[in-house]
């Protein structure tokens, strides 16, 4: 429960740095909505991120320290680890709905 406790803060605390580091009065919309959503996004990433890190540590590290490499799936973590970091993972996620959304589009419709 600390560590879980110790990303939620930390991902709060990136995030609000994050949102003032952007923050314009000039730009400054009205809406609560949209500040609202403008902080808790970096937070979700950062805390996305944090999870993924504390994973790679402290469950697959075990297994890559004993089999002698990393699988496919350690570079996908790894993907979705920079995004979270960069502020991509609403846009990566985005994309890849959209991309299965099309597949699926045109499978089931021939």
């Amino acid at each position: 429960m600390i560590i879980w406790a110790g990303i939620c803060i930390v991902s709060v605390v990136w995030g609000g740095v994050h949102y003032k580091s952007g923050y314009t009065p000039d730009l400054d919309k009205h809406n609560s909505y949209f500040k609202f959503l403008e902080f808790w996004r970096p937070c979700i990433n950062y805390f996305i991120a944090l999870v993924l890190v504390y994973y790679f540590v402290s469950v697959r590290w075990t297994y890559i320290s004993q089999d002698g490499g990393p699988s496919v799936g350690d570079f996908i973590l790894g993907a979705v680890f920079l995004a979270g970091v960069f502020g991509w993972l609403p846009y990566f996620i985005k994309n890849i709905t959209e991309g299965i959304n099309v597949i699926f589009g045109k499978i089931f419709n021939k």
